[in-house]
């Protein structure tokens, strides 16, 4: 995580995540494998003493080679 800060509402954070992911398809008799890289702006926020995913946006996702 990177670029953490305050939510508005005072009860969480933003911050921008990274992460990769493994994707596979299937056509025709054979299946496609891909490393995919995505980073994205997460709103985390706490709700009944629980950390919860409030907000999601993806700002870049390509595949790994």
């Amino acid at each position: 995580l990177a670029d953490i800060a305050p939510l508005a509402s005072g009860n969480g954070f933003r911050a921008v995540a990274s992460w990769d992911a493994e994707a596979s398809a299937g056509h025709w008799g054979h299946t496609h494998r891909r490393r995919l890289r995505f980073k994205a702006l997460l709103e985390l926020a706490t709700e009944a003493a629980n950390w919860k995913l409030a907000g999601i946006t993806v700002v870049d996702a390509r595949q790994v080679k």
